[in-house]
């Protein structure tokens, strides 16, 4: 079984039983949870940008479902425009995060809207 152990660096090591004598001066053994915690801890924060993808994965509530935002599902936007533009009276639109809308040709210049105006915030000065 391997021990977990940390120096004033906080870095840590793991040494199998047996091989204690690898063990340094000032060297503190810790649980599996207070490595599990050193390591989180020790992760960079993330950017503008990666906190920014997630929201827009996450998305935004249409009609008590949570719709994604992101660039492909605004190409899946253009894709169901140029469908009903075509003929189409209705379909489903499947976006990033798993949500799926059904909207009518009637619908869509309303719901295309809708998405256009909260997809922008993201991208407001």
């Amino acid at each position: 079984m391997m021990k977990h152990y940390k120096d004033a660096d906080l870095n840590i090591f793991g040494i199998d039983d047996g091989q204690e004598d690898l063990v340094m001066d000032g060297w503190v053994e810790i649980t599996e949870a207070e490595r599990d915690q050193i390591i989180e801890s020790k992760k960079p924060a993330p950017t503008a940008d990666e906190l920014r993808a997630a929201a827009m994965l996450t998305g935004a509530d249409y009609n008590g479902q949570a719709v994604s935002l992101t660039a492909a599902d605004g190409n899946g936007m253009l894709q169901a425009k140029a469908a009903f533009e075509m003929g189409l009276t209705e379909t489903v639109i499947h976006f990033e995060n798993g949500a799926e809308v059904p909207v009518t040709a009637a619908e869509f210049p309303d719901f295309a809207l809708w998405f256009v105006t909260e997809r922008n915030k993201f991208f407001a000065p």
